[in-house]
């Protein structure tokens, strides 16, 4: 709960309230303390004066002792509580009705005393306790006439030891424990309704934090729509609702950079797309018509061999074009919602052999080794046979273009984890750096290393490669060779049990 920001507003909210209550529970007892003191000073303002009119407590230089302890007496029926001390005109005590042992001070300030007896002031005001010099009590006073040399003061500290402590204090007093129950019961019902306030302010922000979450989670990283995909984080951020939202907003924000960066490399590449369609369209379309219009035209007056090599060269530029247009229906197709897979199990050491040699001529023309390795024991996989054969035709097209002449082809394939991991390995020149991102992308060319080759790739092979792998869930790498060339490297399911086939 306290990773929520409902959670930390009401542990915020909680710690402010036990604060405002220790506050105010302290501030009551307090003000209560002083009331109950003001109230018994001003009840009792005037009796140290009728104490002193009604007894003589001075005889010449000495204190009336007796006559003290008989006032003293007198009070303790009412009042228990209250001390009498004798002082001299300096504050110092000469007689107390309390035992000479208890006393910590031998005097008592004059100064409270002199405020009250001159200035009678409407507030409190505290004197010093012989007995406990750091309390401060409220008092009455009077000054003692006497017709010796002897003048001083009566010193009355009134007050009930019971009330002196916080407890004793709440324990005696019902108006008292009253009040504190209803400002704690105050308290709590405005710390329900705060959090019930909190729950109602942070639904809201809650939903949206979960709906930006959910979204997020339903984006990877390459901005397609999927219900199946998880999001980058690994997960949920942690933290409150603020910190989910910060983090889901950051990587949200982060994707549609990456998103615009593609968009705006797909806009060039379109631009590109239409100058080198137009060109590639264009340019064996022109030598077709050409060739077949000199037929034409001189239908007749060539001989037989000339007649030949253009028909020949007329069939070239037709089956390039052918070429193209049928590596562009067929990436519309696979693109398409349409497009399913059928798999089914199959040896693909095998299809790999036939393929290899329905290029081994191509590959001896341009003097290029191409061969195919693997295991005797490797497991059938599970695929749709049609689009792996066009996969490793793209692949090996790939490779024979920009393998120079002397270098070699290898297709290598290996059991790994479940799977059969193949390998289109050659000794081309490499990618750079700078293209290896890019090499997937539809219309993408990277120069050829081989002077002879006629550099008339449409740039459509490796992204159709990577649409049949999309289409059986799996991915293609390209990785550099240390020695020169390129690798490109995926893996097909195998069949687990050779006894069962795969739905359909």
């Amino acid at each position: 709960m306290l990773r929520t920001l409902h959670g930390k507003l009401a542990l915020a909210l909680l710690g402010l309230f036990v604060l405002v209550g220790v506050l105010f529970v302290v501030s009551t007892l307090h003000t209560s303390r002083r009331y109950q003191q003001e109230v018994s000073q001003k009840t009792h303002l005037e009796l140290a004066e009728r104490l002193v009119r009604e007894n003589d407590l001075m005889l010449g230089d000495k204190v009336a002792e007796g006559e003290l302890m008989a006032v003293v007496d007198e009070l303790s029926m009412t009042n228990p509580g209250v001390e009498l001390y004798v002082l001299d005109e300096d504050g110092r005590v000469l007689s107390a009705s309390v035992a000479e042992g208890t006393l910590r001070s031998p005097d008592v300030e004059l100064e409270p005393i002199l405020r009250l007896l001159n200035y009678a002031p409407d507030t409190l005001v505290l004197g010093s306790n012989p007995r406990d010099p750091s309390m401060r009590k409220p008092f009455s006073a009077a000054r003692i006439p006497s017709e010796g040399p002897l003048q001083g003061y009566l010193y009355v500290i009134l007050g009930d030891e019971a009330q002196e402590s916080t407890a004793g204090m709440v324990r005696n007093s019902y108006v008292l424990r009253l009040s504190v129950v209803t400002g704690l019961a105050a308290l709590l019902l405005v710390f329900g309704a705060g959090l019930l306030l909190f729950r109602f302010l942070t639904r809201r922000l809650k939903r949206l934090s979960f709906e930006m979450a959910t979204f997020t989670s339903r984006v990877p990283e390459d901005g397609t729509s999927d219900a199946g995909a998880t999001s980058s984080a690994g997960g949920a951020p942690e933290g409150d609702e603020v910190a989910q939202l910060e983090a889901a907003f950051a990587d949200l924000t982060r994707r549609v950079s990456e998103q615009m960066d593609q968009l705006r490399r797909a806009d060039r590449l379109r631009r590109e797309l239409l100058t080198n369609v137009s060109h590639d369209l264009r340019t064996p379309l022109a030598a077709l018509r050409g060739y077949l219009e000199t037929l034409q035209m001189k239908d007749g007056r060539l001989s037989a061999e000339d007649t030949r090599t253009y028909l020949d060269v007329a069939a070239k530029h037709g089956e390039r074009l052918d070429g193209l247009i049928s590596e562009l229906f067929e990436l519309a197709r696979l693109d398409a919602d349409e497009a399913s897979v059928a798999p089914e199990p199959f040896p693909l050491s095998e299809l790999v052999q036939d393929v290899v040699q329905k290029y081994q001529l191509r590959a001896r023309r341009k003097d290029v080794e191409l061969c195919s390795e693997h295991a005797t024991s490797l497991p059938f996989v599970v695929a749709d046979i049609g689009m792996i054969e066009r996969l490793l035709t793209n692949l090996i097209d790939n490779a024979l273009r920009h393998t120079p002449a002397g270098g070699s082809i290898r297709v290598l394939l290996r059991a790994a984890d479940g799977s059969v991991e193949a390998e289109v390995a050659d000794t081309g020149g490499g990618i750079a750096a700078e293209d290896l991102p890019y090499i997937f992308d539809r219309f993408y060319r990277v120069a050829s290393h081989d002077p002879r080759d006629d550099g008339q790739g449409a740039g459509l092979g490796l992204a159709i490669a990577k649409r049949i792998l999309e289409l059986h869930g799996r991915q293609i790498r390209a990785v550099r060779r240390p020695g020169g060339g390129t690798a490109f490297v995926f893996r097909l399911p195998a069949l687990s049990d050779p006894g069962t086939l795969p739905p359909r």
